[in-house]
């Protein structure tokens, strides 16, 4: 039995794919198996898969009509036969002693969740993520709002395999965004004993203009994590764990509603993530939305003056000349009227409408 399944669902990257694979097979660490799931690619991705695999024998490539990433890793965690468990995005790469580092920190810890930290890397520049809320929870283990920073992704992970077995712990296959969140609440609402590693030693890339990331939006949060409170898992969790789960979703929702991506929407997402927020109190219960720290901000979003603050009109002179600024979800325009009168204070504001 590897001590480690490393597991890759694969999905038109050629581009990347090389890298990825390279940095696993240069590891320190050899002890694993890499089990690459090709979810219906139709470029060259399963050419170079099978390459790799016919050069070592610890990858196995399994292919399957395209059925989503929630599918792959999926049919991954079905085959997988190691200790643990590690996901790893197939445009991404890790350090050569990620995984020397992992497992002997889980493994002399007993670890059924091992959180470490990641590089976050564009074209431009390679910026460390959550140690800082790392080294806290390193402190503080019982720290639940700090731990909301580290949870809503899976690659910066290892999972004890024979937990995930023992609570039946699956990706959510109707998901197609946030999928990764859910499983990690699924781990979290079991109670598990989760160690932090304060290291990075994974890079994550997110210039990829075709990846998931990039299409994210509050709803799919707001989906997610409808789908999470109305679980078993969620329903037999202890207290502090569900207020955990809502503060996250709850936070990553508001932070893509108030995206400059998303002004265009604002009507859409307020609407919907107010039908959220009496979702919860109708199902949930309005005691444990007010335990979240974030409920006042999730109140004002909700608020109809919220909109107000977003358009709004104002008079004002600026160097004798009188103008209009104009405020539209944020974006300030300036319109000259009338004739410029040196007289006039620059700053002298007329009126606000």
């Amino acid at each position: 039995m590897p001590k480690i399944s490393i597991i890759i669902p694969v999905y038109n990257v050629e581009k990347y794919l090389s890298i990825c694979l390279d940095s696993i097979l240069a590891q320190s660490f050899t002890d694993f198996e890499v089990i690459c799931i090709n979810d219906g690619s139709d470029d060259k991705s399963l050419e170079i898969l099978n390459e790799y695999k016919n050069k070592d024998s610890r990858i196995r490539v399994i292919s399957q009509e395209n059925a989503g990433v929630s599918a792959a890793r999926n049919r991954g965690l079905n085959v997988a036969n190691g200790e643990y468990i590690s996901f790893v995005d197939p445009d991404d790469w890790i350090e050569p002693d990620c995984y020397e580092i992992a497992y002997n920190k889980a493994v002399n810890t007993n670890a059924d969740m091992l959180f470490f930290g990641a590089k976050y890397v564009t074209d431009e520049i390679v910026e460390e993520k959550n140690l800082k809320s790392l080294y806290i929870c390193l402190e503080e283990n019982d720290n639940l709002n700090e731990m909301i920073h580290i949870t809503h992704t899976i690659w910066n992970k290892l999972f004890k395999n024979s937990f995930l077995k023992k609570h039946n712990i699956k990706f959510a296959e109707n998901l197609k965004i946030a999928e990764d969140g859910v499983f990690n609440y699924f781990c979290i609402l079991s109670n598990p004993n989760i160690v932090f590693l304060p290291v990075s030693l994974y890079n994550h890339r997110i210039s990829r203009d075709n990846s998931l990331t990039t299409q994210i939006t509050p709803i799919h949060d707001i989906e997610a994590c409808k789908y999470l409170i109305n679980t078993e898992i969620f329903a037999n969790a202890a207290y502090k764990y569900k207020v955990m789960a809502l503060q996250k979703f709850i936070m990553n929702m508001l932070w893509w509603a108030k995206q400059p991506r998303a002004r265009w929407n604002i009507f859409k997402n307020r609407k919907a993530i107010n039908e959220f927020k009496n979702y919860v109190i109708a199902n949930v219960g309005i005691d444990i939305l007010i335990e979240c720290f974030n409920y006042q901000e999730l109140k004002d979003f909700c608020n109809p003056n919220y909109l107000a603050k977003l358009f709004s009109v104002k008079n004002t002179y600026f160097d004798g000349q009188k103008i209009k600024i104009v405020n539209i979800l944020g974006i300030k325009i300036k319109i000259e009227i009338g004739k410029k009168n040196n007289s006039l204070n620059k700053k002298e504001s007329l009126e606000e409408v």
